[in-house]
């Protein structure tokens, strides 16, 4: 009987429902982003996931080995005509995209191995979903003459509801937005500039969280968006065309033909198409256009004449673009690290880090960033209202009905199946906890799902999706879902209990001090939780009946309850957002630190 493949994903669930129904031989069914009902593919002889081959330790590594392989295109090589300044620009310009698709194909190819030990194959099915390489599944059918069959994603738009949600959130959204700039601007005393040095602020999140500050760096800011260069400069484009077409035609000669031959070190042939899509992308499409803009600011910045550059560390942005021609001029940049950490091997990075917690210490070191150079300041995320009192807390427990939050998170790549798994657990634990309510707030739409990203991501399709298999699961009343768009401290307001996995939802909890009950494990070098363990003891609920025995005695035990706050407390407070050092008074420190440090040498 011929043994098949069948990689089940969530993006075709009508065409893979009736693959499925016409299906005669054996199955080994390998899910990503799915649940199926077992009993319902009865020739199935094992059911796999990508979690059972790659742990949190191996993703982490292949984390390292992207990064390592990505610096092959990315370093400096004056051999090849790079000039003062190339390099850098590289890094700055690196999408996530491009990395995306490598990590995923070598955690799909440690998936192959596994398999291909175990079983021996003479068809496949490979179904579009979270973080199923498509073109490495089809090279692996061409390599072992496998029957394929490939069924396409399924795209789907926005309903009519979802347009109607998303619009009453937007607007709920953009009026409290308005009141509290204004608030923040009118409370905030005026004061006399003169005689202060310019600082030029260069992106908007950090025009945003300036507003924000109770007392501004000691400088006259004034602010400069990509808008103010207008259109880059055709006269400059063209000979930069021509130039990184020299340049890119080098690369593949010298580095990328030689280290694709068998027994190359470092071997580069497995992502031969990747930089081959790179080369041609960005030295026609995007490094041309940068080096134009950067000409412009930079004639922009020896007019004004800056002290300093305020900026943040966010990728897929041209803003960053305001940080290079600094670099050229050698005007000091203070970039705070928003979402993105800094990491020389791969990004571009600011003269001095405005690092906003515990969080990214560990790994911005290790990559190698200069430790004089960090300057830890208060987090922007620590919310502005107070923690609750205790009777508040008694309070939102001793109401009709308490409510537990679930903090969504968006698909892993090792595990896309986690949140399906959660879903329904909290579904089960709602049936056996009546006087509870089960909230799920959704993640916030952010990168659209694509081939390249191996349909990682979070859109509309993978609303329905989530939406679609939590209905089937027939939840009762008191479970409920909450749009994407819905401010996530607005509903932690009413919240007696936070399920978390992943999401830094749960330090604003701690804050709050709302008690936060784990539904995933977190090693010590955890982004979002380092070293938890050594600071408390976490609330943590592996089984429906782990998490119904943990809300019913944080319900009932009110010394229970605030003794775990006040740990939640300590851990955050000590270790994890215990900088009171404001942005404003860690810009000011960079420029002081300025003074006597040259700029960053990348």
């Amino acid at each position: 009987m011929s043994l098949t493949l069948f990689i089940t994903g969530a993006l075709a669930p009508k065409a893979m429902k009736r693959q499925l129904a016409g299906e005669k031989g054996g199955l080994v069914m390998l899910e990503y982003d799915t649940l199926l009902d077992r009993a319902s593919v009865p020739q199935a002889t094992a059911w796999l996931k990508p979690a059972d081959f790659v742990s949190y330790e191996e993703i982490e590594i292949v984390r390292g080995d992207v990064a390592r392989l990505m610096s092959h295109f990315l370093r400096h090589r004056p051999e090849l005509g790079d000039r003062p300044g190339d390099s850098v620009m590289r890094k700055a310009a690196l999408v996530g995209g491009f990395q995306d698709f490598c990590f995923t194909r070598i955690v799909n190819s440690r998936v192959r191995d596994s398999l291909w030990r175990r079983f021996k194959f003479d068809r496949i099915v490979i179904t579009a979903g979270s973080g199923v390489n498509f073109g490495f599944w089809k090279e692996v059918a061409r390599e072992n003459n496998l029957e394929t069959v490939v069924l396409e994603p399924e795209w789907r738009g926005r309903t009519l509801a979802r347009r109607i949600e998303r619009w009453r959130c937007k607007r709920i959204s953009k009026n409290k937005a308005k009141s509290v700039t204004v608030a923040a601007r009118d409370a905030r005393p005026a004061r006399d500039e003169q005689g202060l040095p310019l600082a030029v602020c260069v992106t908007r999140r950090m025009r945003h969280l300036l507003m924000l500050e109770e007392k501004l760096p000691d400088f006259r800011i004034i602010n400069a968006s990509l808008e103010d260069l207008g259109e880059p400069d055709a006269g400059v484009m063209e000979p930069e065309k021509a130039r990184f077409a020299d340049w890119w035609k080098a690369w593949e000669r010298e580095v990328l033909l030689p280290g694709c031959k068998p027994g190359a070190e470092p071997f580069l042939g497995t992502f031969r198409e990747v930089f081959e899509e790179m080369g041609a992308h960005y030295t026609t499409q995007v490094y041309p256009r940068w080096m134009a803009l950067k000409a412009k600011a930079r004639a922009w910045l020896e007019e004004h004449r800056p002290s300093l550059i305020i900026a943040d560390t966010q990728i897929n942005e041209e803003e960053v673009i305001w940080c290079l021609a600094a670099a050229d001029l050698g005007i000091p940049v203070a970039g705070y690290t928003y979402d993105c950490l800094a990491d020389p091997m791969i990004t571009y990075c600011p003269d001095f880090l405005l690092l906003d917690g515990a969080r990214g210490l560990s790994r911005v070191l290790k990559a190698g960033y200069p430790v004089e150079r960090i300057i830890d300041v208060r987090c922007h995320r620590i919310p502005a209202e107070p923690r609750r009192t205790e009777a508040e807390t008694e309070a939102s427990f001793k109401s009709r009905r308490p409510m537990a939050l679930l903090a969504d998170s968006m698909s892993l790549m090792n595990d896309p199946q986690e949140g399906l798994r959660l879903y329904r657990l909290l579904i089960e634990a709602a049936r056996r906890l009546p006087d509870y309510d089960f909230k799920v707030k959704f993640h916030p739409l952010r990168v659209p799902k694509s081939e390249q990203r191996s349909f990682l991501g979070m859109d509309e399709t993978e609303v329905r999706i989530k939406t679609d298999f939590i209905r089937s699961l027939r939840p009762p009343r008191n479970f409920s879902l909450i749009p994407p768009e819905a401010d996530m401290q607005d509903c932690l307001r009413q919240t007696a209990v936070l399920l978390n996995t992943i999401s830094l939802t749960g330090q604003e909890a701690f804050h709050f001090g709302i008690p936060v009950v784990f539904l995933s494990r977190h090693a010590p070098e955890s982004i979002t939780f380092p070293d938890m363990q050594d600071w408390m003891q976490t609330l943590q609920a592996d089984t429906v009946e782990d998490l119904v025995g943990m809300l019913r005695r944080l319900a009932d035990s009110r010394e229970f309850r605030q003794e775990h706050i006040r740990q939640q407390h300590r851990y955050q407070d000590d270790y994890f957002w215990a900088s009171r050092v404001s942005i404003s008074e860690g810009i000011n420190e960079a420029a002081r630190r300025a003074a006597t440090m040259p700029c960053l040498e990348q």
